[in-house]
């Protein structure tokens, strides 16, 4: 339903309803029941013709219809009207909604409500009568949105009778507002349907077809510049701006909704510089931690038994070392009787290694003693060189003294 929130955005220039104006029908009878918008299942009207009393005379006016416009809010989403200013277009907006616009010959666009069964005969007939005919209830000239189902609606243009008529004596007025609902109706759909008969298009030409009807033709008098003049005080509409779009963007467009949430790309208003944002929804990633809980030794009997009731226990040898298993079975299972082969196993075990251990000091005490042998022979043999060589030393040292205190006697 974003089109409510471009259709209140583009006209904001446009006044609200109020009670000093007039509808056409107004002028002729009073409205009443009369009104055929009130009758049809799924017509809203959003913008209404009316007349209004400028400096210079009555002139047509275009006014949006507030009570449909919040008729239509809130059968859409409960409370979400209160105001023009006041709408919850965040909830609206989340609705996603495919428009076609339809405009053209009234007969024909009613005839199409009535081969799709939105309206019976009787309505028909009434929305096909001659203006001409006031006794009898009419659809007001305007801009209409009719649900047709829950994500599929139209957008109507019904026409003022005549507005469509190559008539030099057709009123300048008329055009003037079919121009002006009709340039509504391109801002609200991207895709139009024209509804005309072959009579419909000879009486259009085509030839002229640049000429701005605002423009008053030099004979009206100067009452009717006045007037036109004071027309031009209603709204002008601007020839708006164009968005490139990336192809990757136009995808993302396509991605309206996932899982409940709205993706659909959002215009960020602003009076300098426009932005187009658009959305995609990001994963996010679960981090778990398992964390177990501590429960104490005495309470672990217990806490195991209400855990395994109506289960099977299962156990992962390379998740449980063997002080985690001894502990299970010991305080867990409370069957000591289980460890007794462990406990045997490594009693045997640390007794072979305490046997071994002996043995490798005993074995190393043995080579000590070898070791320390052979060293006391190498010492020994050693000695007797040692002393053998001083005993030959002090032989010589003898011999020499000899000779020199003989030869110190002769001197003297």
């Amino acid at each position: 339903m974003y089109f409510l929130q471009l259709f209140v955005t583009l006209s904001l220039g446009v006044q609200e309803d109020t009670n000093d104006l007039t509808t056409p029908s107004q002028a002729n009878y009073n409205e009443g029941s009369s009104d055929l918008a009130n009758r049809i299942n799924g017509l809203y009207r959003l913008l209404d013709l009316c007349y209004d009393d400028g400096s210079s005379g009555i002139v047509d006016k275009i006014i949006i219809s507030k009570e449909y416009l919040g008729k239509l809010c809130n059968d859409m989403v409960p409370s979400s009207f209160k105001s023009i200013s006041e709408i919850n277009y965040s909830k609206l907006n989340s609705i996603p909604f495919r428009l076609i616009g339809c405009y053209g010959n009234r007969i024909l666009i009613a005839k199409l409500l009535l081969n799709k069964n939105i309206i019976d005969q009787q309505l028909y007939e009434l929305l096909t009568v001659s203006i001409n005919d006031t006794n009898k209830p009419s659809l007001l000239p305007g801009i209409y949105f009719l649900k047709v189902n829950s994500n599929f609606g139209l957008i109507i243009h019904w026409p003022e009778i005549g507005c469509y008529e190559n008539d030099l004596d057709a009123s300048s007025q008329i055009k003037r507002n079919m121009v002006n609902l009709h340039r509504y109706l391109t801002k609200l759909t991207d895709h139009q349907i024209c509804l005309m008969s072959d009579e419909d298009l000879k009486g259009l030409n085509l030839e002229n077809s640049g000429t701005n009807v605002d423009k008053i033709d030099d004979s009206d008098d100067e009452y009717e510049v006045k007037k036109s003049q004071e027309e031009k005080e209603d709204f002008n509409i601007d020839n708006g701006f164009k968005v490139n779009l990336s192809n990757s963007i136009k995808n993302e467009i396509n991605n309206q909704n996932e899982d409940d949430i709205p993706l659909y790309p959002i215009v960020v208003e602003s009076t300098t510089n426009q932005s187009f944002v658009t959305r995609r929804l990001i994963k996010g990633i679960l981090h778990s931690k398992f964390v177990s809980p501590q429960v104490s030794v005495e309470q672990f009997p217990n806490h195991l038994e209400t855990k395994l009731q109506g289960r099977y226990l299962r156990i992962d040898r390379n998740k449980m070392d063997i002080n985690a298993l001894e502990l299970f079975v010991k305080h867990g299972l409370e069957m000591d009787e289980f460890l007794t082969p462990l406990y045997d196993a490594i009693t045997d075990v640390k007794g072979k290694n305490e046997k071994r251990e002996a043995q490798e000091i005993n074995t190393i005490a043995e080579d000590i003693k070898i070791i320390q042998n052979m060293a006391s022979i190498k010492l020994l043999a050693f000695e007797s060189y040692f002393g053998k060589y001083i005993k030959q030393d002090n032989c010589l040292s003898q011999t020499s003294m000899s000779d020199t205190e003989f030869e110190l006697d002769i001197l003297e």
